[in-house]
């Protein structure tokens, strides 16, 4: 488990912002990592990773997800979503998973 504590996050790749006022600052704590190619992949909790699991391997249509989390998924790095990246992530992904 890796837990991350910050006054600001901006995530560059899906455009995410969050500021804290707190002297703690915003507490993020992720589960799954994984690097791909010099990128990084994390996951939250195991819903986030089963959602990104079957959403890289076409196990779902955008058409059927809750708007937040279609919103989550066409935010997506262009690189984790390019069609000769998704199989390998998807299967990255899994096996964290089954570990």
């Amino acid at each position: 488990m890796v837990r991350l504590v910050a006054r600001r996050l901006d995530c560059t790749e899906c455009g995410l912002a969050r500021q804290s006022k707190a002297p703690e600052g915003i507490d993020f704590e992720y589960w799954f990592q994984l690097t791909f190619r010099q990128h990084h992949v994390w996951a939250r909790n195991l819903d986030h990773l089963d959602l990104l699991v079957r959403w890289l391997s076409g196990a779902i249509d955008p058409k059927t997800m809750d708007s937040g989390a279609r919103e989550y998924v066409e935010a997506l790095p262009e690189w984790m979503i390019e069609a000769n990246n998704r199989p390998e992530i998807a299967q990255r992904l899994q096996n964290i998973r089954i570990a």
